[in-house]
């Protein structure tokens, strides 16, 4: 590493440090605390939110505090079919 400055000592303000890779580290931690919020949900709850919310998929992960996507992954790896929720829905046809 070099330090330019002016001078012959090295003063704080002249090092900047920022670890590398201490932005991947917040984002996986922003994933797994998002996880986490699924894992301890639940299907039953998720279930009651999306019937709460007429199965809009937006305005329950946003009671949840996480992505759509994120919500979306967690109904598929559940086999949660979020058309069942939606107003007018007829499960036979």
């Amino acid at each position: 590493a070099v330090i330019f400055g002016s001078g012959n000592s090295i003063t704080p303000d002249l090092i900047s440090f920022t670890p590398a890779g201490i932005e991947e580290i917040e984002n996986q931690d922003r994933r797994s605390q998002k996880q986490f919020r699924l894992s301890k949900t639940g299907t039953e709850y998720i279930c009651n939110l999306l019937s709460k919310h007429n199965g809009n998929v937006m305005r329950a992960a946003k009671e949840l505090g996480i992505s759509k996507i994120s919500l979306y992954s967690f109904m598929k790896k559940r086999n949660i079919d979020v058309n069942k929720y939606r107003l007018g829905f007829d499960e036979h046809g």
